[in-house]
């Protein structure tokens, strides 16, 4: 694999993983491009048909988008789309030119078109609902993914990512059953474990989601995300200090930059009857993030629990400074208890 398929493949692949959501972002362009081989994607038959002059200049096109050069692959297949509209290959790699450049809407469109031309396969389905769900219209991207999956039923990647998206419309039956299609396929993708563990876990099926979280975790140890969702099984379990410990296990700096692993530590030790050592935490985490309002008045709150009001107070002071509606209020009502 070239490097640029490589550096594609960890920039599209699954962005942030929110854990409320899971939500994988992908930008199907490298793995469209491996599963085509970067070549013609018209029949054999049509593509002997056409000018000689569309294939140099469509070949042209594939060789800058695989150098890394989209804005010349994109000045070429703009005027290549323009006088072959119905050409296949010019509307599919005029698709990818724009998600390289950051157009996933206008991308979209383009992917349509081709699929509207024909031939429709899995592989460009899977790109064009990838560019929907970047261009936030996760409801087309569904439709496209659940086609992928129609049209190549032994890919792991059309259910995973179907999943994901159902998730993210709130179909969580539906996106079960996906994910659960998925690791049939494939039990090696620690993915659609850790959100069939988080999809248990908010039905609150605890045994179950730690079936789920402990098979995700063994195949990715490292992954802070699986992580994060097993210390809360453990913490919903009143297992605070086990949550605790787990978290506390994660590098120093990635800790205090995620604040979903700061507000779990919170409360489990909240739970521990431990809020200076929350407070404490959280001003650590203001070292390194001072300009964020929010953390600002979570740490001020962690403060007035900890019985810290003059604290509380000057993180609440920088929080209402810098925009916090919720500090302001905080303010009034430490004032109050000071009068």
């Amino acid at each position: 694999m070239d490097r640029t398929l490589q550096v594609k493949r960890r920039r599209l692949w699954a962005g942030l993983v929110s854990i409320s959501a899971l939500a994988v972002i992908v930008i199907a362009v490298a793995l469209f491009r491996a599963l085509t081989g970067a070549g013609p994607m018209t029949s054999e038959a049509a593509q002997s048909q056409r000018p000689a002059a569309l294939l140099d200049a469509l070949d042209a096109a594939r060789k800058s988008l695989l150098a890394g050069q989209a804005g010349a692959a994109n000045a070429v297949l703009v005027k290549l789309v323009e006088r072959y509209p119905e050409d296949h290959d010019a509307r599919s790699l005029f698709a990818e030119s724009l998600l390289e450049l950051g157009e996933p809407a206008a991308a979209l469109k383009q992917y349509e078109a081709a699929i509207t031309i024909g031939p429709d396969f899995a592989q460009l389905r899977f790109a064009a609902g990838s560019a929907a769900n970047m261009a936030g219209k996760p409801e087309i991207a569904e439709i496209h993914f659940l086609r992928a999956q129609a049209l190549d039923k032994s890919n792991s990647q059309y259910p995973l990512y179907l999943g994901t998206v159902q998730r993210n419309l709130g179909k969580t039956v539906e996106a079960e059953a996906s994910l659960l299609r998925t690791v049939k396929l494939d039990p090696s993708l620690a993915n659609a474990w850790g959100q069939l563990a988080d999809i248990a876990f908010g039905e609150n099926k605890l045994s179950l989601a730690s079936q789920h979280i402990a098979r995700a975790r063994t195949l990715e140890p490292a992954n802070e995300n699986w992580r994060l969702i097993e210390a809360r099984i453990l913490r919903r379990q009143n297992k605070p200090e086990n949550a605790a410990r787990l978290l506390m296990a994660i590098d120093t700096s990635d800790r205090l930059s995620n604040p979903m692993i700061l507000r779990e530590l919170g409360l489990c030790f909240g739970m521990l009857s431990r809020p200076e050592d929350a407070a404490d935490l959280f001003a650590e985490a203001v070292e390194i993030h001072p300009d964020d309002p929010d953390l600002l008045y979570e740490t001020a709150l962690w403060h007035d629990r900890a019985e810290r009001p003059e604290r509380a107070m000057g993180y609440a002071v920088r929080a209402a400074e810098l925009g916090s509606e919720k500090a302001a209020a905080l303010i009034e009502r430490l004032q109050s208890r000071s009068d």
